[in-house]
């Protein structure tokens, strides 16, 4: 049976974008690297995976999977190591008889550096192969229409990180009741409606109380008129046609952690269904492994870092965007000034982090209506840049308001203006 054609069904099973840059050609035998050509072609074309039905008016024939992608990846790779080994044994074997060390050597090299191709997990690569690691993600950034990374919903922030990227860990910060919540689910909403499969993992909610402020954004209905169960005609036939039409799309799933899930219990859900992006709201309410091992008698501080290394080993193991959101820690003053030392009781956070973004109220008199964020740090990136945002439910609004730019900073960029015209 083709392991590689049971790999194409589970990829397109899992329809997640994530599972598609998993395609190496090199995987595939040359009877089934038409099936993958195919498929990969189709999604860039079109931008959605084929359905099998379309692949067999093609003559594209797939073989039925019955296990997550993981499984069938993991055989593949196997089998293009086993295949390349088997292809340099011969010489291997001539150098062997020649005694001839430096041609030995030479296909051990020419080996090693196929296994370590395939061999994600391997954590030492030579400077070689890591260069042409940079030229291939190069080609496929030039070749790319549109943001390389996963939208946060805000087009100047997506201009200045570029998105959320593979392996990257984003923290939003803020204190309690400034809208944590509300901002994971508008990103989550972005990342859905921009083609994005998504793994929603709540702490603090239900599934049905997170899922009715999902609806409500992608309705733009008020969720408090939804809870209520008190809305027009109107409304109500748009709530429906809202809830009908999240059948269509990429995958969204929720989690509700009921304080009691652990990074294990987020790793297995992501292998299970390969999300493009994991958002884990209230992630200082996960355990390290389940509740009662044996960091159940650490220090708070402790054991929150075990649980953030554990989503950045996560983010870089399954090679996608995890996003998490956390408070500023109690202690500090609440007016006084919030920094990468101040987040969720461990500054070990704000190191491990790719993006941190605070979350604050709005300035008066819109303080109630508006949100204010500030990016602290982001990677290959000017971190400093702060921007508001709608923050109203009648009818539901996030979107971008302005940039905001201090008094120190708009006199140093008009200085550099001026500077500028008069040369």
């Amino acid at each position: 049976m083709s392991q590689g054609l049971q790999l194409l069904s589970a990829v397109l099973a899992a329809n997640s974008r994530a599972a598609m840059r998993m395609l190496d050609p090199g995987l595939f035998t040359p009877e089934e690297l038409p099936a993958r050509n195919f498929i990969v072609n189709h999604y860039r074309a079109y931008g959605q995976r084929p359905t099998p039905e379309v692949c067999r008016e093609n003559g594209h024939r797939l073989v039925p999977a019955t296990e997550p992608v993981d499984y069938y990846l993991t055989r593949v790779k196997n089998r293009a190591i086993g295949r390349a080994w088997q292809a340099a044994h011969p010489s291997f074997a001539q150098a062997m008889a020649q005694a001839n060390v430096e041609q030995g050597v030479q296909v051990l090299t020419q080996m090693v550096r196929e296994a370590n191709r395939f061999n994600t997990t391997s954590a030492v690569i030579s400077l070689a192969d890591a260069a042409q690691m940079v030229r291939e993600d190069y080609d496929v950034a030039r070749d790319l229409d549109g943001l390389r990374g996963i939208t946060f919903g805000w087009e100047p922030l997506d201009q200045i990180t570029l998105g959320q990227a593979d392996g990257d860990v984003t923290v939003f910060v803020a204190r309690p009741g400034i809208g944590k919540s509300w901002t994971m689910l508008y990103c989550a909403l972005a990342a859905w409606r921009a083609g994005h499969s998504v793994l929603f993992v709540s702490m603090e909610m239900t599934v049905l109380q997170t899922a009715r402020r999902y609806i409500a954004m992608l309705s733009g209905l008020n969720p408090k008129s939804i809870r209520e169960g008190r809305m027009s005609t109107w409304a109500q036939d748009l709530l429906y046609d809202t809830i009908n039409s999240t059948e269509n799309g990429a995958p969204f799933h929720f989690l509700a952690g009921d304080l009691e899930r652990s990074v294990a219990d987020v790793d297995n859900l992501a292998m299970e269904f390969t999300p493009d992006i994991i958002f884990v709201d209230a992630a200082y309410l996960l355990d390290p492994e389940n509740r009662g091992g044996k960091f159940a008698k650490y220090a708070k501080h402790e054991t929150l870092q075990d649980v953030f290394k554990g989503l950045k080993q996560l983010a870089t193991r399954r090679n996608v965007p995890v996003t998490v959101s956390v408070q500023f820690n109690r202690t500090k003053d609440e007016q006084g000034k919030k920094g990468l030392d101040q987040i969720g009781g461990s500054d070990w956070i704000g190191q491990i982090a790719s993006n941190v973004l605070s979350i604050d109220l709005g300035e008066e008199p819109n303080q109630r209506t508006t949100r204010r964020y500030k990016l602290h740090k982001a990677r290959d990136a000017d971190d400093g840049f702060e921007f508001e945002t709608n923050f109203a439910f009648s009818p539901f609004d996030m979107e971008f308001r302005r940039e905001i730019i201090d008094d120190e900073t708009a006199a140093t960029a008009e200085m550099v203006d001026l500077q500028e015209h008069m040369l």
